[in-house]
């Protein structure tokens, strides 16, 4: 009875240490990618000790696709430092990278792209938004065209080459208000609340970030611009070695069964107003997922 007790005992002690061993090779299979992010909120950033943000949502997805690896992170204050650690290696990865001609002589990316965005949009109070009948989009020129509403404006923002060219069509108009400081966006928003103006540029995540900042939740929404209405889309990228082009191809496969799923595209949509859900389901599935790498 005692010999068939401890014959049992030693065959289970047996198995549960090979169920380790196969579970720490597997997991190791793959090696260790050192995930790199930056400090973006609300796409990522920290938060009592913990990486959060739509996009640390969305990498989460991804790594649990990526079991034939053990992952890390880190962060980095700008972008500019996360393409530099994606280069050094030895098997670093980034998301949210735009994907140039000059990052692939230097790093490896997927098929298909990581996040699918709006571009700066205009941002007013509900109140105008409803007073103006709800609208899909606004025309910028028009909207200068009217006099009557004010345009808060910082020099330190980078705009497209279409803005750009009205907003220089009517750099002499009374009804633009112009910070000159950089980095000003959260004092024109303080400014929008108060209604000293009325409408400004924001990336609808960061308007919902700054309304959760500012405890004002729902009061401002976000407008797609007329003229610059595309949306664009953010790449993962892996150190360009062996490994890298290993953890490159398998991020392909995983991000090209996991997209499609409504749990990757709910985190992002969790940080854009109302009025914009609609056209982005549309946009993702008719558009996003029709991207892949020439």
């Amino acid at each position: 009875m005692t010999s068939d007790f401890s014959r049992h005992l030693l065959g289970g002690m047996i198995v549960a240490i090979l169920l380790v061993v196969f579970l720490t090779g597997t997991a190791m299979a793959g090696g260790t990618i050192q995930w790199i992010v930056a400090e973006e909120p609300p796409i990522t950033y920290m938060q009592d000790g913990e990486y959060v943000g739509y996009g640390a949502t969305m990498l989460r997805l991804l790594q649990d696709g990526l079991s034939q690896y053990t992952h890390e992170m880190s962060m980095a204050g700008n972008y500019k430092r996360v393409v530099q650690d994606v280069k050094e290696g030895p098997l670093t990865c980034a998301i949210g990278l735009f994907r140039t001609q000059e990052r692939e002589k230097s790093m490896y990316f997927p098929e298909v792209p990581f996040f699918y965005f709006y571009n700066i949009q205009i941002a007013m109070k509900e109140s105008l938004f409803y007073e103006m009948g709800k609208p899909q989009s606004l025309a910028l020129r028009e909207m200068l065209n009217q006099e009557e509403y004010i345009l808060g404006l910082s020099t330190g923002r980078a705009y497209s080459d279409s803005l750009l060219e009205i907003l220089n069509d009517f750099k002499e108009a009374s009804n633009i208000f112009l910070r000159p400081q950089r980095g000003v966006s959260e004092g024109l928003f303080y400014m929008l609340l108060r209604g000293r103006i009325d409408y400004m540029f924001l990336y609808p995540d960061e308007a919902t970030y700054l309304s959760d900042k500012a405890d004002a939740k729902g009061v401002v929404v976000t407008v797609p611009i007329t003229e610059a209405l595309e949306l664009s889309d953010a790449w993962c990228a892996c150190t360009k070695n062996p490994e890298g082009k290993k953890a490159t191809q398998a991020i392909t496969r995983v991000l090209t069964t996991l997209r499609p799923d409504t749990a990757y595209r709910d985190p992002y949509k969790e940080w854009i107003s109302p009025n914009l859900v609609e056209m982005y389901d549309k946009k993702f599935l008719d558009e996003f997922l029709t991207i892949r790498k020439k």
